[in-house]
Order: structure tokens, then sequence, then C-alpha cells
């Protein structure tokens, strides 16, 4: 059985040979590998165990270390097998742009933190899952494993599975919906989602004097209001990660789904475990037209006017629910409380992404693009949409890929100090990558503004080529913020004294 599991293991660093982004799937492929080899030596000490017992103990040894032997081979296989099977249903060519920006995200959002990409056949939903380090043998109990495998696993990051409907891969505007899913990350931070939850739900019972309750409405309450409030937080940060169109995804993933759930108190039902998404949505776009978009005015660019039309014409019905008055004056209040915690829960990176070329580029302090780009702030605010869409739709107007922000044109301007010798602007970025977010959000906003006034048979509105030439930007931009790196590091091949 060891050695099945070890060809198993062979087979899936041959795959994931040619993926050297995916740092979650390969520690934990290398960690299951020791814990098999540890499995394997401490298995033969069992052998020998039993080979050097007295004769007169013999068969009553052999009889005991081939119960523990079946036991230990039993389990290995359990938790390996399950593991590589994830593995095995490692994400398609289709995300491989997305794994790079969804990973950095999510490390930033929490730190350290490695994801296992994982694409899921016949799902609906996109998924995160709480570090999976306690499943493995010997993060608790020091005697399941021998020592040098225990430093293995003891020193592992956290591992979290982020999986994702396997239909939806060429799809990439719902990857937006990965907002909401690492929001759960940052809304784990030290417990300020669970305290929110229970001390908003314990005001309000104080306030009303915990009024009696619908019968069977009082034995979920506490855990239904943080169900609620935990999923209505998420889509705020979500939305506040990621962008505005997170909202479209959702609503998309509504109109195939309920509006509104039946009332149904028993434990595991949808009512109890998930608000209703017309209510959800209802919240999301009066944050999206609060923070996001701008107000009218008469010389503002052409674009806001359809843009502003796409959220505003969404269908939404409203949600009623009369018997739910506990939990919503709870839910409401927790996600007022939250608003004071956003810094913590998405606080801007100590340790910047100091690319050279970037940080002494001339026009760092009058150019926010640059700044913003140094900064590598998890939140994506108002100020970078309201910017970054426009060049996103100019672009995709042209029909070109809106991968890159150009920051200059033709010969410096006067601004710059210095002369065209200067090494600082000889050598200078003309543009930077967009950021990936401002891509999917610009180009899935410029599908369904054309989809919205365009006749069903124009191939503008071609939902598919739309998805795959906003995928093909983030790729390019990728690639682009690369190079930037790559510079960076083979600059010291260029000093002085470095020569062979």
């Amino acid at each position: 059985m060891l050695a099945r599991l070890e060809q198993r293991i062979e087979e899936a660093r041959r795959d994931y040979e040619d993926r050297p982004l995916l740092a979650g799937s390969k520690l934990l492929l290398e960690t299951l590998a020791v814990l098999v080899a540890d499995a394997r030596r401490r298995i033969g000490e069992l052998v020998e165990q039993a080979a050097n017992a007295p004769a007169t103990k013999r068969r009553e040894v052999q009889r005991d270390v081939r119960q523990r032997i079946a036991s230990e081979t039993g389990r290995q296989d359990l938790i390996t097998s399950y593991y590589l099977d994830v593995l095995a249903n490692a994400h398609g060519r289709a995300f491989d742009p997305f794994i790079g920006p969804i990973g950095r995200l999510a490390g930033q959002v929490a730190e350290d933190t490695e994801l296992i990409v994982s694409a899921v056949r016949r799902a609906s939903e996109y998924e995160i899952t709480q570090p999976i380090n306690s499943t493995i043998p010997g993060h608790e109990n020091a005697d399941d494993i021998g020592p040098a495998a225990q430093d293995v696993v003891r020193a592992l990051p956290p591992l979290i599975l982020l999986r994702y409907p396997a239909n939806e891969e060429p799809d990439c505007f719902h990857h937006l919906l990965l907002g909401h899913e690492i929001a759960h990350l940052a809304l784990r931070r030290d417990g300020i989602g669970e305290r929110l939850a229970k001390e908003a739900l314990e005001s309000v019972r104080a306030r009303r004097n915990a009024r009696p309750l619908a019968p069977g409405r009082g034995d979920m309450l506490p855990e239904r209001s943080h169900n609620w409030f935990t999923e209505l937080a998420c889509d705020q940060l979500g939305v506040k990660i990621i962008g505005p169109a997170l909202l479209l995804a959702l609503y998309e993933y509504a109109a195939l789904h309920d509006w509104q759930y039946d009332v149904d108190l028993t434990q595991k039902s949808a009512y109890n475990r998930y608000p209703a998404l017309a209510w959800r949505l209802r919240e999301l776009r009066k944050l999206v037209r609060e923070e996001y978009l701008p107000p009218p005015r008469r010389d503002e660019s052409p674009l806001w006017r359809p843009i502003r039309q796409v959220f505003d014409e969404l269908e939404i019905p409203s949600w009623r629910d009369p018997a739910a008055s506990e939990e919503k004056l709870a839910v409401r209040r927790a996600l007022r409380a939250l608003v004071e915690h956003e810094h913590e829960l998405l606080p801007e990176p100590e340790d910047a992404r100091a690319l050279r070329a970037v940080m002494r580029h001339p026009l760092l302090r009058t150019r926010p693009e640059l700044a913003d780009f140094v900064r590598q702030n998890p939140r994506y605010d108002g100020d970078r949409f309201r910017r970054d869409v426009e060049i996103v739709w100019q672009k995709l107007g042209d029909k070109i890929l809106p991968a890159e922000d150009v920051v200059l044109r033709g010969d410096p301007p006067d601004a710059l100090q210095g002369s065209w010798d200067d090494e600082r602007v000889a050598g200078m970025l003309w543009s930077l990558p967009l950021d990936w977010r401002s891509i999917l959000n610009g180009a899935y906003l410029h599908w369904w503004a054309g989809a919205r006034d365009a006749p069903e048979d124009d191939s503008t509105t071609d939902r598919a080529a739309a998805s795959a030439m906003a995928r093909g930007a983030v790729e390019l931009s990728e690639i682009h913020l690369q190079a930037l790196a790559l510079r960076d590091e083979l600059r010291v091949l260029s000093m002085p004294g470095t020569g062979a």
C-alpha cells in the first residue's frame, strides 16, 4: 500500500513540475512524501521488533505488530489518498493567470497563508476552507509520527483549500466571487468577525428586553445571526478587496438560485446558514454607489453613464422576513461596527514590494498610479477603480488588450529635473502593468454595458470572447510584473565588479 502511495506522489510531482506558482500545493505534496517515508520507517522498526521478540512471546508480538501495521497503513492511505485526490483536481490552464495574483492577495490579507487551488466538478459555488494543517498527522499529536517528520509538519504555513466550480473556469468574470472567499480570511483575523456578531446580538437582545421570539426561532438565533453577518460582511469586504463588479458576479449567481430562502428553522437549513441573496445584493449595490461610482457631472467621461445604468438596472427583488427583526438589527449593528475595524482586517502592507524601477521613478510623487503600484495595497478602493476603469474601457474600445497603463509617451515632460541623459530618466519605466482587478472589473462592466444595448446577435456581446480578452490581459499584466521583478534581480549583474 505504501509503495502505491509513493508511486502516486511521484506522479503528482511530475504533474506539478511546470507549475512554479503553486507553492501551497507543492508544500503539501512534499509533506505527504515525508509522512509516507516516515510511516515506512516506523513499519520497518515494528517488523524488526517482531523479528527480535523472544521465542516465548513472538507469536503475541507478531499479532500485535500486524495490527499496528494495518492501522498505520490504513491511516496513511486514508489521509494521503484524500489530499492526493485534492491535488489531482488542480486548476486548469485557463485559471493559470489568476494563480499568482490571487495567491499574493490571500497572503496579504492573511499573512504567510498558502492556497491550494482545486477545480471541483459538479459544483456551483466558490469555497475557501479553514487551514487544513490540523488534519495532517503530527501537527497536534507528537506520538503520530517521528521527530524529523514532525518538524516538517509543524513548519508548514497555514494551508487553505480554495475550491471553484470547474465549469466556471472559462468565464473569468465569475472569478470576482473569489473576493468574497478571500474576505473570509480577513474576517477571521484575531477573531474580530466572531466578536462583532456576538456583541451586536447581545446588544440588540438587551435593548429589546429579550422579548419572546416566535416558537423555534430562538434555538438557532445566535448561530443564524453570526452566519448572516459573516456572509454580508464578506460581501462588503470582498468588494473592497476585489472591486465593485463582484456585485455583477453575485447577481448572475443569484439569478440561477433562490433570491430568498424559505423559512426553515432546522439546524442545517439554507435559511439558517445564509442571508437572502436579495438582501445581500441590495446592500452591495448601496456600497458600490457610495464608494465606487462618482457623482454625476456635466464634464464627466462618457463611460460613467452606462456604468451607472448597469448597476441601476439590476432587477433585485425586495426581501421581507418580518419574523427576522432580531437578526436584521444585530447584523446591521455588526456591519456598522465592521467599518471601524477595516484597517485591522485589510492592513496596508508594511514592507511594500519595492521594485527599484518604480521606487526611483522621477514622477513617483506626482503620478498616483505609481504610488499605488509601490504600495500593493490589498484594498481596492474607489480612487483606483475610477482611474483604471477609464484606461480599460479606452483600450477595449480600440480593440487593445487592457494590460498596461502607459505612464509617459514621447519626450519626458518639463516637470522632470535633469537632462535626458540623467540615469533616472534614461532607465525609467514608460508603462506599468494594470492591476488585475482593474482589468476584470473594467472588462466585465464593458461587456455588461454592451450586452445591455446591443442586439442579441451582435458579436461584440460575445461573452466568451470578452472573457478570453480579459484573461489574456491579466496574463500579460502578470508577465509585465514578473519582468519588473526580474529586472531588479538581474540588476546586480550589471554592477561594477560583478563580472567573471
